[in-house]
């Protein structure tokens, strides 16, 4: 990390965190919430400012834990209410790994994680359903005045 600071400075590059430290990935959102924060001290001090920060809080699958999807919802909301300005992402699909008909938990969980703050995801833009449901999403949480958006992305047939 100290390697990389002086050069995310230097470019103003965005940077994506993940919410992992020496021993893994946490299994809860208190530890997720502790690494999110101590990166996003460490980035700032470096100069690094809290708009070019993504907190990834690490998908799991569901498959093999079935509080995953809870514990990433719950540690995005904590995360977003606790910094202005930091974004959160997530790989969307990570959520339905090993389970048939994955777009339909994607897709759940895509709007279900808008609803607790995040604001980016890794996710296939080509996936006409799946971008409505982030149009829809904008939308329903009030994020798409006189819901231009989802107007203009209908118009255009992008759904």
């Amino acid at each position: 990390m100290e390697e990389l600071l002086p050069l995310l400075e230097r470019f103003g590059c965005k940077i994506i965190a993940l919410t992992m430290d020496d021993r893994g990935i946490p299994e809860d959102i208190e530890r997720r919430y502790e690494i999110a924060n101590k990166l996003i001290g460490t980035l700032t001090k470096a100069g690094i400012s809290l708009s070019d920060i993504y907190i990834d809080p690490l998908v799991r699958p569901v498959s093999t834990d079935s509080s995953s999807g809870l514990i990433v919802l719950e540690s995005i909301k904590k995360i977003m209410s606790s910094f202005e300005r930091v974004h959160t992402i997530c790989g969307l699909s990570n959520i339905s790994f090993g389970l048939p008909a994955r777009n339909v938990l994607n897709k759940s969980f895509l709007l279900f994680a808008m609803s607790m703050g995040l604001d980016s995801a890794i996710l296939d833009p080509l996936d006409r359903e799946m971008m409505a449901m982030i149009r829809a999403g904008e939308v329903l949480l009030g994020k798409d005045e006189y819901c231009l958006k989802y107007l203009t992305s209908f118009r255009e047939g992008k759904f």
